[in-house]
């Protein structure tokens, strides 16, 4: 029988062919197929990560007042039942030097906690993230006493700049490389407030235009001192956002919801 089917071969090598290729279609199709539905799968996912960033997140109302610092509002949430992790944070869209009609999104949050409250949308190197928002956390003490010096020893002596983990799409926006400076513009004789390029990331939670993904995550506290120095001083920088991280059982969402 083989031999018989080698001679039909041989007589009409085209069938032969036709059976290869209609078999390599075949194959094609259900590769095709299988990455179809794991993308379709995948998709709604990976939107809903962008977006939302956190297993619960949002904008706290305009008329929100808070009581204590910033550490001890990030703490209260933490102490809700159910919740593992909670990050407050102040996100405002600010004016930069040499942007003539775009804003960045800054995100003046706690670099020790919001890496276990949010997901970073596909974002694979998660040592390099937690190690930037480290080093953010690391600098605080330091870059304030180094703010406090700067300002009584002279008005007009420049502040040390504040270290910013910045997008991608803003690194392109600005042509900057880690290790770069970059300025928030100022209307006042004070000149702009300096920010240098520490990390830069694909994506970050948070900005106010996802299409466009252009912002900078800093630490709240050193922010919010420089802020006040050059900016605007005396300024109220209340937190305006919160990402939560929270157990998966029934009770413990409930918990939240209805918090």
């Amino acid at each position: 029988m083989p031999l018989v089917a080698l001679v039909l071969m041989a007589r009409a090598p085209r069938q032969a062919m036709r059976t290869t290729m209609l078999l390599i279609f075949t194959i094609a199709f259900a590769l095709f197929a299988q990455v179809f539905l794991a993308t379709q799968v995948q998709r709604p996912v990976d939107i809903s990560n962008y977006v939302m960033a956190a297993d619960f997140s949002g904008f706290f109302p305009q008329d929100s007042t808070f009581s204590g610092t910033f550490e001890q509002q990030e703490a209260q949430y933490r102490n809700i039942p159910g919740v593992l992790s909670a990050t407050i944070a102040y996100v405002s869209d600010k004016s930069f030097q040499n942007l003539d009609t775009s804003s960045l999104t800054v995100i003046a949050t706690d670099p020790s906690s919001i890496g276990a409250s949010i997901t970073w949308p596909r974002i694979d190197n998660l040592t390099a993230i937690n190690t930037a928002l480290g080093h953010l956390a690391d600098q605080r003490t330091s870059l304030i006493a180094d703010q406090a010096k700067a300002q009584r020893g002279s008005v007009n002596k420049a502040l040390p700049p504040i270290p910013a983990i910045v997008s991608t799409a803003t690194s392109n926006l600005l042509h900057l490389s880690v290790g770069k400076l970059f300025f928030m513009s100022s209307f006042n004789s004070k000149g702009g407030l300096a920010f240098i390029d520490s990390a830069e990331v694909p994506y970050l939670p948070g900005v106010s235009n996802i299409l466009t993904d252009r912002g900078l995550l800093v630490d709240y506290a050193s922010f919010n001192a420089a802020y006040n120095m050059v900016i605007a001083p005396d300024a109220l920088l209340t937190p305006t956002m919160a990402w939560f991280h929270t157990r998966q059982d029934t009770a413990s969402l409930t918990s939240v919801q209805h918090t």
